[in-house]
């Protein structure tokens, strides 16, 4: 991302360096540490600069920002095309196109709805014709995520009971015994279509459906995790009917609230919440950077942790709806009948004041890649992906 922004900002004006090799004038772009590198490479490897003295001109005659999104760092967009005439309609990043440009999908541009025929993924073009439609298209994903490596940690401790037993002892890995638990590290992130629904406009009755059959997309990225003892869960109230709807109605609400503290678009950020993660054996929620490699949003929502859970404690202490609502946890249909109430409990909980201690990761605890994340229980989507069963179905 950052490369690609010093070769639109060469293109204005030349970039200059002092007698320490520091950047001339340029105090955002040289807070980074790394333009000199780029322009460096920028002038030898790839040719778009020229270097005279301390001083990088701007060569190529291509215009750098028209390639450029400031949406994201994905340069390889998806085109949709008109099938006839192959004239431009519109293009989306390639994430997207799993749910938007797939074979049977609606696209609709300039207030015309266009039918996508054909999705050719390897060089990147969609084709589509014009049709008159009475319903949108709704696609579903599942979201697969792999741990890779953890890389910092902090627990609250359970305290004792009140008949001063000793704590019980949690089996699953990397437990020792915590109430909560916050993580970073590097995940892998595959991502699939499984189905769209065809949705009739104004009605949103459901006037059929379809398989989608594409490649999946696959992210290496960081991710911020939280995680709920088992033992913990059961004092909160996430008893097995509930704890789904519960829980991703809780992972949904920090999502939305997240932007707000760490300064990103909320489509910046991934999520994949479980009732019981494979890895961790727990409750567990995934926030992911959503730019391959990630751009450190994992350490900034570490950092923004507490903060965050006040404001969204207070947005739905606020709220002056009963069991729910779009405005705080979301519908009853999706949050549960309880879903509210188990919410605020999950805040009130993780608010609770409490010692937080950094622990150390020891390197017996994780091989990395060794264990493989299966489908959430709740993608994405907030569905229920193929071939996977939650608590609150088999209730």
């Amino acid at each position: 991302i950052l490369s690609e922004q010093v070769k639109c900002a060469a293109f204005e004006l030349p970039f200059r360096l002092d007698a320490n090799g520091d950047l001339l004038g340029e105090p955002e772009f040289g807070a980074s540490g790394w333009v000199p590198e780029i322009l460096e490479y920028l002038a030898d490897a790839s040719g778009f600069l020229l270097k005279r003295g301390n001083t990088y001109f701007w060569m190529a005659e291509a215009y750098p920002a028209q390639e450029v999104s400031l949406a994201g760092g994905d340069l390889d967009n998806v085109v949709i095309l008109e099938e006839r005439t192959e004239k431009a309609l519109g293009e989306c990043d390639r994430e997207s196109a799993l749910t938007t440009c797939h074979e049977g999908a609606i696209y609709q541009v300039q207030g015309r709805t266009w039918r996508i025929e054909r999705y050719d993924h390897i060089h990147h073009r969609a084709y589509a014709k014009p049709v008159e439609s009475d319903y949108f298209t709704d696609a579903q994903t599942d979201t697969e995520v792999r741990v890779l490596r953890l890389e910092s940690c902090s627990q609250r401790k359970r305290e004792r009971d009140q008949d001063s037993q000793p704590l019980e002892k949690d089996d699953a890995p990397l437990a020792r015994g915590e109430d909560v638990s916050i993580w970073t590290g590097e995940v892998h992130v595959t991502t699939v279509a499984t189905i769209y629904k065809k949705v009739r406009f104004y009605t949103r009755e459901n006037v059929g459906a379809g398989p989608i059959q594409l490649p999946p997309e696959e992210l290496d990225t960081e991710a911020f995790l939280i995680t709920l003892s088992e033992r913990s869960a059961e004092e909160v109230g996430l008893e097995a009917g509930t704890r789904g709807s519960a829980w991703r109605a809780f992972a949904g609400l920090l999502r939305r609230m997240a932007p707000l503290h760490i300064r990103c678009s909320a489509s910046d950020l991934g999520l994949s919440s479980h009732v019981r993660c494979p890895f961790f054996g727990r409750p567990t929620i995934f926030l992911y950077d959503r730019v391959q490699g990630g751009v450190g949003l994992s350490n900034l929502l570490l950092d923004a942790f507490p903060d965050l859970l006040k404001s969204a404690l207070q947005v739905v202490e606020r709220c002056e709806c009963v069991e729910g609502c779009p405005a705080c946890v979301g519908p009853r249909a999706q949050a549960g009948p309880d879903g509210k109430r188990l919410v605020l409990a999950l805040l009130r909980h993780y608010s609770t004041p409490g010692h937080w201690e950094e622990t150390e990761i020891e390197a017996g605890e994780l091989s990395p890649a060794s264990e493989t994340m299966q489908p959430t229980d709740f993608g994405p989507e907030g569905h229920y992906p193929r071939g996977v069963e939650s608590e609150a179905q088999s209730q």
